[in-house]
């Protein structure tokens, strides 16, 4: 087998001069820093899950937030410090609670870049940093309140501290800085075990297999077990403290039971899973993920034949999440696996390499086949993200904010505002910028379907809810994360109940105002469900998203 020096010097990939190939990593990791700034300056509303974790956020203290949160979410406790000392230091808005996330994500491109040219070569290294940068997932989770682009920032970190350790000895200073890292990591990242234990593995392995003696590997790991011994306390502890009440939320746990394999000899699921991963959170969207899934496969083979070690190092975190999704500890879906990304790219950019040494064969099924793949997975991607530059509305979705201050702004007296649960939690976060009579607000507990038509029992649980407003003549309805087909059958609907007055519309969410003092639709409907905003328990004085 070739040693990676050796490789560099035999290899057949397609080679440019160094000097070019470092300019052409450093603009797209400029590139990529870009398109993170813009996508935090154009500051769309919280959407309704990042609301959630922001009520939490305003309404508890530090102490408090090591409790089980509200409203189904789960964070680690550093994390969520971070974002409240943020908010208390620059004020509760968006840009704030964002500032954690950007950050991460920033400096998440340096940690790639320095990884990138560790383990790659020649044109894979600006490839390999081409795709994080730019990538759909990479780029959205620095500008969302959640912990996932700190989660890949730490696994990145703590990747390039452990992966050169498999030598025999570690000094007594480096073996107490290791263990503070990884106490430390594990409270602001869940997943971070995962890297822990993986390269760990991985590195005892090769140490074994290169024929070490009994007594030196017994030296090995006598160094390493109290720095182990710190990570399972640290963890541990927290445990105890955090995530087991994390686990009494039937809420979180229920989402999460749907994504763990029913066996160990589930199969579908595990292809499922894996062909999953491609699309999120790799962010390889559309038919372009099963392109990705084939030169992901290209790419290990490749490895396989080049490094075998490298291969096992980059897979190992992947491998291991894995095996905690089956002992139902962690699932292996979507967001959550966000910090796996980075190594899963680094094996997709050597498969492209391969693909760019085919265009230079002479069998033109090859050739045809390996432009699709650059095309697919390397030109769309930057096409995409340019597109998102340059036009910042396209990051926006669900934005709640600018409809809210649309009504506040033509609000008057004796007006009615009745809100949907799709902005619900929106709703509950925003509210303290304005001045809506919680008497005048109604609640409805009925869930509005975002990929599908109403049904008529749907329906008539809105026309209950809205039968409270009777002879009403104005009353505004505030609904979000809506399909625009679902969206417009919807507001075709309403306007049926009512004169409309007015109407407001952003991304996924919309304002419409009704005249109900001449409609008829709701004689035969008993005045039912809806839930006051006065009633409910939060009251202007004892908002859910009134900062203490």
């Amino acid at each position: 087998m070739l040693t990676a020096s050796k490789f560099k010097q035999t290899s057949s990939k397609p080679s440019l001069q160094p000097a070019l190939l470092d300019r052409l990593s450093l603009a797209f990791l400029g590139f990529g820093l870009v398109a993170r700034l813009v996508q935090y300056a154009a500051n769309r509303s919280l959407w309704f899950d990042e609301a959630s974790l922001a009520i939490n956020l305003v309404n508890r203290s530090y102490g408090e937030l090591l409790k089980q949160l509200d409203h189904g979410q789960a964070a680690p406790p550093l994390f969520l410090w971070g974002e409240k000392l943020a908010i208390q230091l620059l004020g509760n808005h968006e840009y704030a609670l964002r500032l954690l996330p950007l950050l991460a994500g920033i400096l998440s491109l340096g940690l790639f870049y320095h990884l990138a040219k560790q383990l790659t070569t020649g044109i894979t290294t600006p490839i390999a940093i081409a795709l994080f940068a730019c990538l759909e997932y990479t780029v959205y989770y620095a500008g969302e309140v959640k912990p996932y682009m700190s989660d890949l920032t730490i696994a990145l970190w703590l990747f390039l501290l452990l992966m050169p350790l498999h030598c025999l000895y570690l000094s007594r200073k480096k073996r107490i800085w290791l263990s503070v890292v990884g106490a430390v990591c594990i409270w602001a990242s869940f997943p971070c075990i995962f890297v822990l234990a993986a390269v760990e593995l991985i590195n005892l392995l090769k140490l074994r297999l290169w024929q070490r003696s009994r007594l030196e590997l017994q030296t090995w790991l006598l160094a390493r077990l109290p720095m182990y011994g710190v990570w399972l306390t640290s963890f541990g502890v927290l445990y105890t403290l955090v995530i087991r009440q994390a686990l009494d939320n039937e809420g979180l746990v229920a989402s999460w039971a749907v994504r763990y394999p029913d066996s160990w000899f589930d199969v579908v699921w595990l292809l499922d899973a894996l062909g999953q991963f491609f699309y999120r959170p790799l962010g390889f969207l559309g038919f372009t993920d099963a392109i990705a899934a084939v030169v992901f496969i290209c790419g290990c083979v490749y490895l396989y034949r080049r490094d075998r070690w490298q291969l096992a190092l980059l897979n190992a975190p992947l491998l291991v999440t894995l095996i905690a999704s089956y002992f139902h500890k962690y699932p292996f879906r979507g967001r959550l696996i966000l910090f796996l990304a980075p190594f899963a790219l680094l094996i997709v950019a050597e498969g492209l390499t391969v693909c760019m040494h085919q265009l230079t064969q002479q069998r033109r099924y090859r050739m045809a086949l390996s432009a699709v793949a650059l095309i697919a997975l390397l030109v769309f991607p930057v096409g995409r993200m340019s597109l998102n530059i340059v036009k910042p509305e396209r990051f926006l979705f669900d934005h709640v904010r600018p409809v809210l201050d649309y009504i506040q702004t033509n609000w008057q007296a004796g007006d009615r505002l009745y809100v949907l649960p799709g902005p619900l939690q929106q709703f509950l976060y925003y509210r303290q910028r304005y001045d809506f009579p919680p008497e005048a607000t109604l609640l409805s507990p009925h869930p509005v379907p975002s990929n599908r038509r109403l049904t008529a029992a749907e329906l008539l649980s809105y026309r209950q809810d809205l039968a409270q407003f009777k002879d009403q003549p104005r009353v505004w309805l505030l609904m979000a994360r809506k399909r625009p087909q679902v969206e417009t059958a919807l507001l075709a609907e309403l306007k049926q109940w009512g004169q409309p007055l007015d109407v407001v519309k952003q991304p996924l969410a919309v304002g419409l105002l009704l005249d109900l003092s001449q409609s008829h639709p709701f004689d035969s409907v008993s005045l039912t469900t809806a839930t006051p905003l006065a009633n409910a328990g939060l009251s202007a004085e004892s908002g859910a998203a009134k900062p203490r």
